[in-house]
């Protein structure tokens, strides 16, 4: 991790200074709602065809390690 400048308790202890810093206010964001954001709300072909992608891209990851 970046040329080994920062040791692992380096980068953990600034982790714990930003979400001191924002009050451990973490909000996610997953693929629906980055298609809601993005589409027209009128245009429903283009937001069910969004999703469908989105739904099939999920199903095709390999999350095995």
């Amino acid at each position: 991790m970046t040329a080994e400048e920062f040791s692992r308790q380096d980068v953990v202890a600034m982790e714990k200074e930003i979400a001191k810093a924002i009050d451990f206010e973490f909000d996610t964001c997953t693929s629906a709602e980055m298609v809601h954001q993005l589409a027209h709300p009128d245009d429903k072909k283009t937001l069910f065809l969004a999703e469908y992608l989105s739904d099939l891209t999920l199903l095709s990851s390999n999350f095995t390690r």
